[in-house]
């Protein structure tokens, strides 16, 4: 897969000697604010699950549950047994595809984006404790977004002005004056600035420079996982015949996913893992049944019965089947 990696557009407002960085409750992704229910689907906190697990050692990806999520990382992105070379093939791929780096730095910025509504509060009422400045960003789609700036307020402060302009990337376009040099923010009124992106991989990070304060936000890619289905092909396996006068025997198949088909992603589907028993000749006393599975997201074992007690001739025909599965980033909508 090619690198979806592109440069990280940096525009401060404030003047090099002041510090921009602040403690911006990024806390509160690991009291609870990630629901069981909604961290599969969401894109912006697969985004955090995967730069975690990228970073995490094998003992923390089997084991580690303390990220929030109620069970360890490897268990989401993997599944439920895998190898420590299946762990870092995933962690190679991983790396290749997502910003991890800076989404391990900007996980608060990350989750902010998603827009969950427990996220957004929890982080909101951390950060009108600490009487300050707040900015994020909010995703409408690949290529629209606001950016949400609000002054909290100290006591006695009741508004804040900005110091200079807001500066955007080249190809970043909006309507900026509310966060124009010399504009009024008023307590818990938000200033929201519509952006246009040329494309859902630009990503950026801005600084609003007050009298009273500054902050920054960090605008991630607007992608989701996308989910592709291959059949997977048996190969000279794809079918078994099994033919003869008497006797008994379990004709068995097993696979295994190549070292190629693991780094690109591909895993089989367990649940897929089937196949289907033609008799050609049957005969009294004849069986060709029971068929057996054993698939993780590995390998396979596949066996069935074939029993003739008749001392005829019988012929059957094993066909298996089985799909290839994998998740891969693209754009959103």
């Amino acid at each position: 897969m090619r690198n979806l990696a592109l440069p990280i557009f940096l525009f401060l407002s404030a003047t090099a000697g002041e510090a921009v960085a602040q403690d911006r409750c990024g806390d509160v992704l690991r009291e609870g604010t990630f629901q069981t229910s909604q961290y599969r689907e969401n894109n912006y906190f697969q985004q955090i699950i995967r730069s975690r697990f990228a970073k995490a050692t094998y003992d923390e990806a089997k084991s580690d549950t303390s990220g929030g999520f109620g069970i360890p990382l490897g268990e989401i992105v993997i599944g439920g047994d895998f190898s420590q070379s299946d762990f870092e093939k995933k962690q190679q791929s991983i790396r290749d595809e997502l910003d991890v780096d800076v989404i391990s730095r900007q996980e608060i910025d990350v989750a902010l984006s998603s827009g969950d509504p427990e996220i957004v509060r929890a982080w909101r009422e951390c950060m009108r404790g600490r009487n300050g400045l707040t900015a994020r960003f909010e995703v409408f789609s690949a290529k629209e977004v606001v950016l949400k700036v609000e002054w909290l307020g100290f006591a006695g402060v009741p508004a804040t002005e900005i110091l200079s302009n807001l500066m955007l990337p080249e190809g970043v376009t909006g309507d900026v004056g509310c966060l124009a040099q010399g504009a009024q923010l008023d307590r818990d009124i938000a200033c929201d600035v519509v952006l246009q992106l040329p494309d859902a991989f630009t990503t950026m990070v801005v600084a609003v420079r007050t009298k009273n304060g500054a902050t920054t936000a960090y605008l991630p890619k607007r992608i989701k996982l996308s989910k592709e289905v291959i059949p997977y092909d048996f190969g000279a396996d794809s079918e078994i015949e099994t033919a003869g006068e008497g006797g008994s025997s379990r004709p068995t198949i097993s696979k295994r996913l190549t070292d190629d088909q693991i780094s690109q992603g591909w895993r089989l589907d367990p649940r897929s893992v089937t196949g289907s028993i033609e008799l050609k000749h049957a005969v009294d006393n004849g069986f060709c049944d029971d068929m057996r599975v054993n698939a993780d997201e590995y390998q396979l074992n596949i066996d069935y019965r074939w029993l003739n007690n008749n001392g005829l001739g019988m012929h059957c025909v094993f066909r298996p089947r089985a799909n290839l599965v994998r998740s891969r980033w693209v754009h959103m909508d």
